[in-house]
């Protein structure tokens, strides 16, 4: 048992501090292009990361303009919910007229 070497590493062991700067990396490259993507939680969570050098290197100003943009597209998506629940609130008002 003694043998066993780690399948994929060549039989070497990597040290865990690698493992997680590769896993910290692959998951701030994910959130990166889901916000490259327009996706303002994860413009949210890549500018976080960014700030914090969480899987890439510390940019403050980057991470200040995602977070300004990501508000914004916040900002957007709450006005469409709202127009969206409005024109609900209408139709069903001008259904209730008309039925009544």
């Amino acid at each position: 048992m003694a043998d066993r070497k780690p399948p994929g590493l060549g039989g070497r062991r990597l040290p865990l501090k690698d493992v997680v700067a590769k896993c910290t990396r692959a998951w701030y490259c994910e959130a990166q292009m889901e916000a490259d993507a327009g996706v303002p939680e994860m413009m949210m969570l890549a500018a976080q990361m960014l700030a914090h050098g969480y899987g890439c290197e510390v940019d403050e100003a980057k991470a200040g303009s995602m977070t300004a943009r990501a508000g914004e597209k916040l900002k957007e998506q709450e006005a469409a919910e709202a127009a969206r629940k409005e024109e609900w609130r209408r139709r069903k008002a001008a259904s209730t007229e008309a039925s009544g």
